[in-house]
């Protein structure tokens, strides 16, 4: 059944049903209806809440409460920024619905086509509703938040609110996908390390002589370097001024010769000659892989590649491949070159956005076996693959997870998950063989990239974490969001403490999957320079400060500071939970000390330096640490591409800053470092000699600094002017001290404070809770049930003479029924907010004006878990002469069962029931049904 028709004028369809009579009669057809398969596995998605804040109204279900609070009181704060920067208010408030994860998203019935036709990665915006879910990053989530809410501005701008308002600029107004779809990334998130690697890639290959081009292979990407330029170029003020243009001339080009100065063709040309140079200067001092070393894997369709892996012994790897949603699982033979699929899932969708998160893998420390974690019907697998017998042994984790991030083994029989649970990624020890969960973080920051390494002889996890402090306890979400930066810290599985090991300390920058590389040392992966290279490093003992302890005759003991030596803690940091001695001892009593023993406590930091110096980004690296053998990812040219090598950790690379990074410390308010000369990568030492105040932090819950309270872009704490950089240009003193060159200690300083673009007043604190620009509380008792409420889709008047539903025919060699002459339908759609429920009636008017037709349409697309059943009635009368004039009533009922057969198709059966009569004279009922 045709879901679109077109509007017209009462009068216009006399005129059109006269003037198109003949056409009509010879245009009947039977439209069958293909509903792509909404199975809802989760069964909690029946059940959803809703909170209605000063912009918003967040609705979501079960477990997903948690992650709609995070987006809640991220949306509000950005709220503000978002608004400035497009220059547009909302009449009504946007609506959130939020989703545990990507399968939950891909279960919902909302949207239909639009939802699923949307490519990876794109925030789904269907109307004033956004869509987001929760991959394990709060800041992907904020992003995904942030995108959706632009979209929401940028459709209410471009378009109107009103009906005639939105026809009339849809059909004036055509704009590019590039154009809408890279403006809501811009808005969404600032541009990244990842965004400047793909963007490197793409221009690098030299495919792209021109803008369109680029645009047409690449329009979100290709639209987000736009307006990155027209920001640096031209000042953020200038983009609302650009949307507005281009709505009033409805023409892209005329708004940039008004706002730019410049038509579209020679500012497209501009900004991509820009990025054009910048890449080719950076290039100068960035290193190819060695070719030697690369893994040549057969892939002529360019799939994705993720999850690779080496074997213990270092002569097997294993990845992963993804087909749109058909992954396999790959093991190959570094000596023979052979390789050989051994597990295989999934089916190739086209509609639906692909996740790239399952499977993950992990090699047993026996060599023999590989575990792979997959999803199937939203429940986490894990199949235990014996490659040696070609055995597999799979079984369902708890229902508990929400999602897995990343696994690895701790022994044959153990494994590490950094998994969601309620909302929060956490850390957790998964016993195979009990099928038992042992947790080990409890709290709201992000853990992922979990992996199992021993360094100086104690076994642990190193992980990447957002978390603002290095001690373990329960924390519950408040006002303090998990937005921060990534840092690598290690856990030790031995001593199983709460204070955990700090490796690194960085705000500006990520550090993401940590790997042990021998007994001493580690490595991981950072973008400090702007490119994701690998850093290495090692712990090293340090004294932090003194402490005394003091023994009382009945056995208790009083720790205090001992303040005569000093460590290299500053006293403040150890005065938040240890006492000086004198104020001990002047309040225990004399009599009662037996003995006070004095003694240094030792602490670890590390010590790390670059090792590479690659011209793209390193994607995901593991190593043999037996054998010492490392592979890496790299994508290149559109490919994904493998290299195996010998790791070395003694090996040292310099790094100079990109352009990006350069503008990153620039809006920071810091001054760039100094950087090395381009040829001057041998005989380095280390880049990166941590100061003792920068890596010596307390292992201790540690009071958070008010600029610490919300990590956010610079620029929406204290916003420059627009469009007068040059009005703020410092005093010619202070440019020649900056070009001094600053010592690695220094810099080290330096990294650890987050300083604004501007300096923020000490008096103020970045952020202020209760006034408009804080975190807003979350007040539970405002959480209300979701009640069932209908609005109108769309009313609509068309003139055919189609068949209303599929079906009215008969196979027995005879149909039951006659063509329908041309006639005026109305009819009207209803959908409740999550689009579960649709209701329709309609009515049709023949032109003859001798019968009637009506119908009415529902569908429940949730009834029970797995299928939905859609019910139709309709009657109608038609004039029949045979064997004399009478008036033919039929009634039909119909009510048809789909059955999911893959995520994407879905066959049905279907049940009728039919009755008819005939008034004829004397006007006998023929059926008493009638």
């Amino acid at each position: 059944m045709t879901k679109t028709t077109f509007s017209i004028l009462f009068p216009g369809l006399l005129c059109f049903a006269c003037c198109g009579l003949p056409v009509l009669m010879a245009q009947t057809t039977s439209q069958t209806s293909f509903g792509k398969n909404r199975v809802q596995y989760n069964r909690q998605i029946d059940e959803w809440m809703l909170y209605e804040s000063s912009n918003f109204v967040t609705y979501w279900y079960g477990d997903a409460r948690n992650i709609a609070q995070a987006t809640l009181q991220t949306a509000e704060y950005d709220f503000p920024y978002v608004q400035q920067l497009l220059e547009h208010q909302l009449t009504e408030k946007v609506e959130m619905l939020v989703f545990s994860d990507l399968t939950d998203l891909k279960q919902s019935n909302i949207g239909e086509d639009e939802v699923f036709q949307l490519r990876a990665g794109e925030t789904k915006v269907v109307g004033n509703k956004v869509f987001v879910y929760f991959d394990g990053d709060h800041n992907h989530l904020r992003a995904q938040m942030r995108e959706g809410v632009a979209g929401v501005l940028i459709n209410s701008m471009l378009f109107g609110t009103n009906l005639q308002e939105i026809v009339q600029n849809a059909v004036l107004l055509n704009l590019p996908g590039w154009y809408t779809n890279g403006l809501m990334a811009y808005c969404g998130e600032e541009w990244s390390t990842d965004l400047d690697n793909h963007l490197r890639d793409l221009v690098q290959s030299g495919k792209y002589k021109n803008f369109d081009k680029l645009a047409k292979d690449h329009p979100r990407l290709a639209g987000h370097a736009f307006w990155n330029y027209i920001g640096l170029h031209f000042g953020r003020s200038t983009v609302s001024n650009l949307l507005y243009l281009t709505r009033i001339n409805r023409s892209t080009d005329a708004g940039f010769l008004y706002v730019l100065g410049s038509g579209y063709r020679r500012t497209t040309d501009a900004m991509l000659d820009y990025y054009r140079k910048r890449y080719r200067d950076e290039a100068k001092s960035t290193k190819t892989p060695d070719q030697a070393g690369q893994i040549v894997i057969k892939n002529k369709k360019k799939l994705p590649l993720y999850q690779v892996r080496v074997s213990p012994d270092g002569r097997r790897i294993a990845w992963v491949s993804n087909d749109i949603g058909k992954w396999r699982v790959w093991v190959m033979d570094l000596e023979t070159g052979k390789r050989k699929r051994v597990l295989k899932g999934g089916a190739r969708n086209a509609l639906q956005a692909t996740d790239y998160g399952y499977p993950q893998i992990a090699w047993n420390p026996d060599n023999q076996r590989l575990a792979v974690l997959y999803e199937r019907r939203d429940i986490p697998r894990i199949a235990l693959l014996d490659l040696a017998k070609g055995k597999k042994e799979i079984s369902d984790l708890s229902p508990e997870y929400q999602r897995v991030f990343s696994m690895d083994y701790v022994t044959p029989v153990d494994i590490v998950l950094s998994a969601a649970v309620k909302g929060f990624s956490d850390l957790f020890i998964y016993h195979t063989v009990t099928r038992q969960t042992e947790r080990i973080t409890q709290d709201f920051w992000d853990d992922l990239d979990a992996s199992v390494a021993t360094i100086d002889g104690h076994k642990g996890i190193l992980f990447a974490s957002n978390r603002a402090t290095d001690t373990l306890s329960i924390e519950k979400l408040d006002t303090v969001l998990p937005l921060n930066r990534f840092d690598v810290f290690f856990y030790d599985l031995d001593s199983r403490s709460a204070e955990l090991v700090r490796i690194t300390n960085t705000p500006m920058f990520d550090e993401r999957h940590p790997v042990g590389v021998d007994s001493a040392h580690f490595t991981f992966l950072s973008d400090e320079n702007g490119i994701s290279n690998r850093q290495t490093g090692y712990l090293e003992p340090y004294i932090a400060y003194h402490q005394a302890v003091v023994y009382l005759h009945d056995g208790a003991e009083v720790k205090a500071l001992d303040t005569a030596k000093p460590g290299e803690w500053p006293f403040e940091r150890v005065l938040a939970f240890l006492a000086p001695l004198d104020t001990v001892l002047q309040n225990v009593d004399s009599a009662q000390i037996d003995s006070i023993r004095f003694s240094p406590v030792y602490k670890k930091r590390a010590r790390t330096w670059n090792q590479t110096n690659a011209d793209r980004n390193i994607t995901e690296h593991h190593i043999a640490v037996r054998t010492g053998r490392l592979v890496e990812a790299i994508p290149r040219d559109g490919k994904t591409l493998f290299y195996t090598r010998t790791i070395n950790p003694q090996a040292v690379a310099s790094t100079r800053f990109t352009r990006y990074r350069e503008l990153t410390f620039r809006n920071a308010g810091l001054a760039i470092p100094a950087q090395p000369a381009i040829d001057s990568d041998q005989g380095q030492a280390p880049d990166k000699q941590p100061d003792a105040s920068d890596l010596a932090r307390p292992d201790t819950v540690i009071q958070i600094e008010p600029g610490w309270l919300f990590q956010l872009p610079d620029y929406l704490a204290a916003p420059p002017p627009e469009n007068a950089p040059e009005a703020k240009a410092p005093p010619e003193k202070e440019e020649e001290e900056e070009e001094e060159p600053k010592t690695n200690e220094d810099i080290g300083i330096v990294l650890m404070q987050p300083a604004p673009r501007r300096p923020l007043k000490p008096t103020k604190p970045f952020m202020e809770l209760g006034k408009s620009n804080a975190v807003i509380r979350f007040n539970p008792s405002q959480i209300i049930p979701y009640r069932l409420k209908f609005r109108t889709d769309y009313i609509s008047t068309s003139i055919d003479n189609n068949l209303l539903f599929e079906g009215l025919n008969s196979y027995a060699g005879t149909p039951d029924f006659e063509t329908p002459p041309p006639g005026i339908l109305l009819k009207a759609n209803f959908k409740d907010l999550l689009e579960n429920y649709v209701l329709e009636a309609g009515f049709r008017l023949p032109t003859t004006f001798n019968g009637a037709e009506y119908y009415l349409w529902f569908d429940d697309k949730n009834i029970g878990s797995t299928s939905g059943m859609p019910c139709t009635a309709k009657r109608w009368s038609t004039p029949s002469i045979n064997p004399f004039p009478a008036l033919r009533s039929t009634n039909r009922r119909s009510s048809c069962a789909p059955i999911p057969c893959s995520g994407s198709s879905r066959c049905a059966i279907r049940l009728m029931f039919s009755s008819a009569c005939a008034a004829q004279p004397p006007f006998a009922r023929i059926n008493p049904s009638c």
